[in-house]
């Protein structure tokens, strides 16, 4: 399932046996699956696609760091263009690594959404993997948190977290780091996912997965939550619990971790704001949908503003 062949092309077969071919000079025959029209980003997208060289690039500062690897600024040298590149290592867990780089590349070209970040390209040098990727110049809701000192196939990120937010100064806000996503095509939307999976952050993990129950999208609804909530009160909203991992998987589990809306340090906020929170939060059988979150009182509220002044702010 994950090989390199003798003319140093990575390759990698998924479950159905479908091929994904990388090479020196980018990805072979990448398969897009393109989102219905409206919620495709720019026609910029087209244009990037396999048209980037990595002799082109001009390798820049640390972006950040994860579990799959660094990622750093590139310029391009021909159009002065930014971009973000992942540089993903090989680990001793073959099996673990394969399905890490299938579901990265099953980005290269397939998710196009306006709220997603865009995965332009892949390249196979030196014995890494490579993926290019839109460049968000404002970071993170992290780093934003920091500075204050506070229609498509059917897809599960089970990673939301404030870290997988990013965030720039025309005001969009995009998910990414799909590694750990899971893809369901459009003709089963309902299946639930039946096996136990420790994929993702166990401290944005909803109480289905804690208890290794079956789950499906609602879990990111969970997720979404208590990263809105972190964002508002500018720490973890379940308090100190959260390197305190067997206590917070039994407060999860249980229905026992409460936002501590407190930690905020004597700001209140919108009973808007707590209830949609406190939807998120709600029992897999009782959730909301994202849908049906999109009519929430709270999101009202931010119907009146300009991107660019999002933009500016952040």
């Amino acid at each position: 399932g994950l090989k390199i062949t003798d003319t140093l092309t990575l390759v990698i077969k998924d479950e159905g046996g479908k091929e994904l071919r990388v090479k020196d000079s980018g990805m072979a025959n990448p398969n897009p699956n393109p989102s219905p029209a409206q919620d495709r980003p720019s026609s910029q997208y087209e244009a990037v696609l396999g048209s980037i060289r990595f002799d082109d690039l001009r390798i820049g500062e640390v972006l950040g760091q994860g579990a799959a690897g660094k990622v750093r600024v590139v310029q391009h040298r021909v159009s002065s263009e930014k971009f973000a590149l992942k540089c993903m290592s090989f680990s001793e867990e073959k099996e673990v690594m394969r399905n890490l780089l299938n579901n990265e590349l099953r980005q290269v070209g397939a998710l196009r959404h306006a709220n997603i970040v865009s995965s332009y390209e892949a390249f196979f040098r030196e014995g890494k993997l490579y993926i290019l990727l839109e460049f968000m110049d404002c970071g993170t809701m992290t780093s934003i948190m920091k500075k204050l000192g506070s229609g498509m196939n059917k897809v599960i990120h089970r990673d939301i977290k404030p870290a997988n937010v990013l965030v720039n100064s025309s005001g969009q806000v995009k998910i990414s780091d799909f590694g750990v996503a899971k893809t369901f095509g459009a003709d089963n939307s309902q299946n639930l996912l039946q096996t136990a999976s420790a994929m993702g952050s166990t401290p944005y993990m909803s109480p289905e997965r804690i208890q290794s129950q079956p789950y499906s999208f609602s879990c990111d609804v969970w997720s979404c939550g208590i990263t809105i909530a972190e964002c508002a009160i500018g720490i973890y909203p379940f308090g100190d619990m959260k390197n305190k991992v067997f206590e917070l998987c039994q407060a999860i589990a249980n229905n026992q971790a409460d936002v501590q809306w407190e930690l905020a340090g004597g700001r209140t906020f919108s009973k808007e704001l707590v209830d949609f929170v406190n939807q998120c939060l709600q029992p897999q059988h009782s959730r909301p949908t994202a849908q049906q979150l999109l009519e929430h009182p709270f999101l009202s509220f931010g119907r009146h503003l300009q991107p660019a002044d999002v933009g500016v702010w952040f």
